[in-house]
């Protein structure tokens, strides 16, 4: 069985380079470029998703304990070299990120 299956998956194979060798010969250059070109804006645009979904969680920690998160020591070196007072003006902050990262 092991055999046989194993000779199924070469197959494939060799049925999905075919594949991918007749789309190579349909497309021209300027078309493989547009692809590769939205591939890239895709990619781009999936990481920014990703950093949008990301910045909900301390978001949320920031808005419900803001205490909790503003006495981190990364935090307050972050709030001395930004001239941040206190947990609001943070806060402020972050909701101004968050707009920029959510239009882009």
């Amino acid at each position: 069985m092991e055999g046989k299956s194993f000779e199924v998956d070469t197959q494939n194979q060799v049925a999905n380079a075919s594949w991918i060798k007749e789309l190579n010969g349909i497309f021209n250059k300027k078309q493989k470029m547009e692809f590769l070109g939205l591939f890239v804006i895709e990619f781009i645009g999936s990481l920014l998703e990703l950093l949008g979904v990301s910045i909900l969680i301390p978001f949320m920690e920031l808005v419900m304990e803001p205490d909790r998160l503003t006495s981190k020591p990364v935090v307050q070196k972050y709030m001395t070299k930004v001239g941040l007072q206190d947990a609001r003006e943070l806060i402020m902050v972050r909701v101004l990120c968050m707009i920029l990262i959510f239009a882009v």
